[in-house]
């Protein structure tokens, strides 16, 4: 009988040896091609995302990218790469980084997201965004400083810090605020401060990331799905019991 015990603790073993090789899952997912700029009265769709003072106003760039299927994985790690595709600069505004939480599909863009301020006091009923009386996650403070260059080609990522705190984030998503596979999670880049200044002589104090129509350069978020850790696991701590049982 012993020995009818140790067989049925290897074949569940094996079991679990299986689930425990289930490989990481990388995904490289590029913005919906409904991004790109809000602007105080309106918007530009499918567009780059604009970031400080084009004509007419302010503008902050907006990227969307679709909430992956995590019914056996969670997220480790949600690294986003911005590339610059035309160069510029705000004399007086930083760039920061925000996730305003997620919308459903089709994602639009909404004029009202713009933000001039160092601080994002509206919360997520206010910007429609899912995540109720929340007030928005501020990723990066400064992703770019006031009176940096930025030329095309250059890249703003984030780091391996600020990317665990992303993946956090999206997973709060689902099982904070009901989020669900292929809705939309937001992303924000805004001037901190009013680079405008009502005049159009301002209107070149901006610089752009890449928007959905750019290939390549296209705002990128890349995320690294671990499988979840599997039941089998609770098998082998209870294996010596099994044993011990089918020897008494």
């Amino acid at each position: 009988m012993k020995r009818d015990g140790i067989i049925l603790v290897m074949a569940l073993m094996g079991m679990m040896i299986t689930g425990v090789a289930q490989a990481d899952l990388v995904i490289n997912e590029y913005s919906h091609a409904n991004d790109g700029a809000v602007y105080g009265n309106g918007n530009f769709s499918a567009q780059d995302l604009i970031v400080g003072a084009a004509t007419g106003g302010n503008y902050a760039g907006i990227a969307f990218f679709e909430l992956p299927d995590l019914s056996s994985y969670y997220i480790q790690s949600a690294q986003l790469t911005l590339t610059v595709v035309s160069g510029g600069s705000m004399p007086t505004a930083n760039a920061d980084l925000y996730v305003l939480g997620y919308v459903s599909s089709p994602p639009s863009l909404v004029s009202s997201w713009l933000l001039t301020s160092d601080t994002e006091t509206r919360d997520g009923d206010t910007l429609g965004t899912g995540i109720g009386s929340d007030t928005p996650l501020k990723l990066v403070d400064n992703l770019v400083t006031a009176g940096t260059t930025m030329n095309p080609g250059n890249t703003s990522q984030t780091n391996a810090a600020q990317s665990i705190t992303l993946a956090q984030y999206l997973t709060s998503l689902y099982n904070d605020y009901g989020a669900v596979a292929g809705d939309y999670v937001v992303i924000r880049v805004n001037p901190d401060f009013d680079e405008w200044q009502g005049s159009n002589t301002n209107s070149s104090k901006n610089f752009r990331y890449g928007g959905s129509h750019r290939g390549a350069d296209a705002a990128l978020l890349t995320l690294t799905l671990v499988p979840e850790p599997t039941t089998f696991a609770m098998v082998l701590l209870a294996a010596p019991m099994l044993v011990r049982r089918r020897h008494g």
